[in-house]
């Protein structure tokens, strides 16, 4: 049974347990740790790691040292996008993979807060497990735990909207045109420099260049 998550964080975890990017921060919440330094001996853990080439590649050396070195059943079930990528394709050939699924992208199933939501890519379900793992009742991938496995990712959820694309180029540089040619702001009377010139950009719709990617596209 999966006891504990390899890439989450106390916002998006599932169960008590999970690994995390910021453990100073997330300990108090039940944070391992950094999955690179994590190193059980036995279990089964669930891995949705984040989908970056580099991060895939790390990810399947550290899982398949970890399962070398096992003696006790030790399991881990990756669930990621199925991309046509080498780092895919290299876990899946991987000499410890004991079975897989696909799930398309119209019958999938994910909670996003409170809302059950598709998922714009197919998904690609593996199970890593060393040999003492695949041979115990209690761990094996059988194929009935694996029809079970696909079952519970999918129900009933709201269409995925058109995705938001972001117009970098001459939107931006035609807005702040105005502003240039607009000549100097004057302050009114008693009327902070800032303020008044936080007035114009708004009254001209100034779209400025954003200095580093939101928040969101950096985390998980």
């Amino acid at each position: 049974k999966v006891c504990a998550e390899c890439f989450a964080s106390p916002l998006n975890c599932w169960f008590a347990r999970y690994c995390s990017a910021f453990p100073d921060c997330d300990e108090p919440f039940g944070s391992l740790g950094s999955f690179f330094d994590f190193e059980p001996a036995c279990g089964a853990f669930e891995v949705n790691p984040p989908f970056a080439p580099a991060l895939l590649a790390s990810m399947r050396e550290h899982l398949h040292k970890l399962l070398a070195k096992a003696t006790a059943p030790l399991s881990f079930v990756i669930a990621l996008a199925n991309w046509d990528h080498d780092e895919v394709r290299s876990l899946r050939q991987s000499p410890y993979a004991q079975a897989s699924l696909l799930v398309p992208q119209e019958e999938q199933q994910w909670l996003d807060g409170s809302t059950k939501r598709r998922a714009p890519v197919e998904l690609l379900i593996l199970v890593l497990q060393n040999v003492a793992a695949a041979k115990d009742p209690d761990f094996a991938a059988t194929p009935r735990r694996m029809d079970l496995l696909r079952r519970s990712c999918i129900g009933d959820a709201v269409p995925l909207g058109p995705r938001k694309k972001r117009n970098v180029g001459s939107d931006t540089a035609e807005s702040v045109a105005p502003a240039a040619s607009s000549g100097p702001v004057r302050c009114k009377p008693g009327a902070a420099p800032a303020v008044e010139r936080s007035s114009q950009l708004l009254k001209c719709r100034v779209r400025l260049p954003c200095a580093r990617r939101p928040m969101w596209r950096l985390v998980k």
